[in-house]
């Protein structure tokens, strides 16, 4: 009996060890921003100098953006903006993941610590380990709630460095790094 519920808890610790990974919506033109930002948001457009404004998102067609900045308004183009980025909630369903994960895999530990002291079934093994599992996930939603970030909802194309360049740029780390080890 005491090898079948170690195996199970073995089992649902490895189901947890996997996460669930999550596209970041990143628009790369202004028509397909308008599904990520809605009228009114509170958005930060940086434009291609690197100047940054901060206001409310008025009128938004597939080329220019018009932003409301303290009672006036700056039209900018599509071809002048660099990034846009906005304060965003972080994603609850990834602090209930940890929460759970904690939750689960500590109760998993003080069970398989006791075990050979008490005798603990694998009934009150698995409600007790549910148990710390939801309040652990309960704990990672509370603190997720309480993060926010400002998250990038648009990067111009243009912006982005080509392949090439990408490639280009990672084979001089790699030579500076070979140079750094061979000076020490």
């Amino acid at each position: 009996m005491r090898g079948s519920w170690r195996t199970a808890i073995a089992a649902l610790l490895l189901a947890l060890v996997a996460s669930p990974a999550y596209a970041q919506g990143v628009a790369r033109s202004l028509s397909q921003l308008r599904v990520l930002v809605e009228g009114g948001s509170r958005i930060t457009v940086i434009d291609g100098s690197g100047g940054e404004w901060s206001g409310r998102l008025g009128e938004l067609t597939s080329s220019e953006l018009l932003l409301q900045l303290d009672g006036r308004a700056q039209r900018f183009h599509e071809r002048d903006i660099a990034r846009i980025r906005q304060r965003r909630s972080d994603s609850l369903a990834n602090g209930a993941l940890w929460g759970l994960g904690v939750g689960v895999g500590f109760t998993a530990m003080v069970m398989a610590g006791v075990a050979h002291d008490y005798d603990v079934n694998l009934g009150s093994a698995l409600l007790a380990t549910g148990v710390y599992g939801g309040l652990g996930a309960g704990i990672g939603v509370g603190v997720d709630a309480l993060i926010r970030t400002s998250t990038t909802i648009y990067e111009s194309s243009a912006s982005q460095p080509d392949a090439a360049a990408r490639t280009l740029s990672r084979e001089r780390r790699r030579i500076a790094i070979r140079l750094v080890t061979i000076r020490f």
